[in-house]
């Protein structure tokens, strides 16, 4: 579980400095690649998130690829990445068509009618299988927009180097309704890392008292290798602050079948939340 705690001040919200405070940019590379260059404000040692943007409505191309995928409204060329990476982190736009007004935003939020999904492979001929990209709730801000969704983090495996993502035709007229993905890929691994051993048991907390449980172990940003190290490149601000938001993600306390590096998915979060979203602060697991 990854937990950000967050500081409102009047209509604004501040990170606590708990943690991490950076702010990255992008620069517009042309209609399909939007990349951030590593000198663009990264660490020494860091290496933003390579982002590519894809436009369905606008891509003919891409669109009469369907026609060898029949039930897919649209199916993206083979994108090979500039670095392998590790992990993948998507943003998808859809039309707005029509939305339902809840009290809650995130229940007003636009469902994407068509499914998306994405494919990943070392050398572009051998691929993994086709994987459904799922909405992460917990990624989307209310200045997205309601027609906008996240992925939450996925592994896609070691140096993978290309990917490729399609959309499944939806019910409505026309049967595409995404008009822009973003794809952006992240090598979390250190050169020459070593994988640190896993904890063969836990303790059960069946009978214990909060009053004999000691404080919790805390892996420094500099042993799970964050590129800024101890220190954050921006300097130190200081706001008034009213009240504090805890907020979590919904990341799993275990790693997947095929993941078995928690440092790298944790720095694969940190690029992506830094780079991709403005911010990270706190990483807390049970």
């Amino acid at each position: 579980m990854i937990v950000i705690v967050m500081a409102r001040s009047l209509s604004r919200y501040w990170l606590v400095v708990l943690g991490i405070l950076i702010v990255g940019g992008w620069v517009l590379l042309g209609q399909q690649t939007l990349a951030a260059p590593p000198d663009q404000g990264a660490a020494e040692g860091a290496t933003p998130p390579e982002q590519t943007v894809l436009l369905p409505l606008a891509d003919a191309e891409g669109a009469a690829l369907t026609g060898d995928a029949p039930g897919y409204a649209y199916v993206s060329p083979i994108i090979e990445a500039h670095q392998p990476f590790t992990h993948v982190l998507v943003r998808w736009e859809t039309t707005e068509t029509e939305a339902v007004s809840h009290t809650h935003p995130l229940e007003a939020r636009l469902e994407p009618a068509s499914e998306l999904e994405i494919r990943v492979s070392h050398d572009g001929t051998t691929w993994e299988p086709w994987q459904g990209v799922e909405e992460d709730d917990e990624l989307w801000m209310p200045e997205d927009g309601d027609n906008v969704s996240w992925s939450p983090v996925l592994y896609a495996g070691e140096g993978m180097q290309f990917w490729q993502v399609r959309v499944g035709a939806g019910t409505g007229d026309p049967p595409l309704d995404v008009h822009r993905i973003e794809v952006n890929t992240v090598d979390g691994r250190l050169e020459g890392e070593q994988k640190p051993p896993t904890s063969a048991t836990q303790a059960s907390s069946e009978g214990v008292s909060l009053a004999s449980v000691a404080k919790p172990p805390v892996v420094s940003r500099t042993a799970w290798g964050c590129p800024d190290g101890q220190a954050s490149r921006v300097g130190v601000a200081y706001y008034s602050v009213n009240h504090l938001v805890v907020h979590h993600t919904a990341e799993s306390n275990t790693l997947g079948s095929s993941e078995s590096n928690w440092a790298a998915r944790v720095r694969a979060i940190w690029n992506f939340h830094t780079y991709t979203r403005g911010g990270a602060t706190w990483a807390i697991t049970t």
